[in-house]
């Protein structure tokens, strides 16, 4: 794709000339079709659609002036950093786990997992709720691993399931 981008005007001392050139600037060869385009008037390259880093990260482009007589090409290099775009998954919807009410408390139950496509993510685990409120102070997690610990001592008799709402 070729457009014409650019009028000079030349000022030497206090006479101004203006001159029109029609100067055409094109991706030669490269990532053509890559998401990026040229703004109309100015030759300045633009985002033409969304860009994921996941996806593609590195663009290279050769683009090519011309003025109808003469050509110069340049490359463009262009890396697509990655932004917090996508959300964390769990590995498994829900996990459904039975202990013992004579455990000790600090007693490791279970671990969540969970991912997140994005580069650098750093997951943080923690427990946002449970059915019964009593529930919440009976068990919690390490924010970093995503391993569930007893906090106290459970009784089958006050309460026969915790139902806990983990978040990511």
């Amino acid at each position: 794709m070729c457009l014409c981008v650019l009028c000079v005007c030349v000022c030497l001392a206090c006479v101004c000339v203006c001159v029109c050139v029609c100067v055409c600037v094109c991706v030669s060869e490269g990532s053509y079709d890559s998401g990026f385009d040229f703004q109309q008037g100015v030759g300045t390259v633009v985002i033409a659609r969304p860009l994921d880093a996941e996806g593609q990260s590195l663009y290279n482009l050769t683009v090519m002036v011309t003025d109808g007589t003469n050509t110069a090409n340049t490359q463009v290099f262009i890396r697509v950093l990655d932004s917090n775009d996508n959300p964390p998954v769990f590995s498994q919807p829900t996990y459904d786990i039975s202990v013992s009410e004579d455990m000790p408390a600090d007693t490791e139950l279970l671990r969540v997992q969970a991912s997140d496509s994005d580069e650098r993510a750093r997951l943080s685990y923690s427990v946002h709720s449970s059915v019964d409120p009593a529930s919440m102070r009976l068990f919690r997690i390490n924010p970093g691993t995503g391993v569930v610990y007893s906090a106290d001592r459970l009784d089958y008799e006050a309460r026969t399931q915790h139902i806990l709402t983990v978040m990511v």
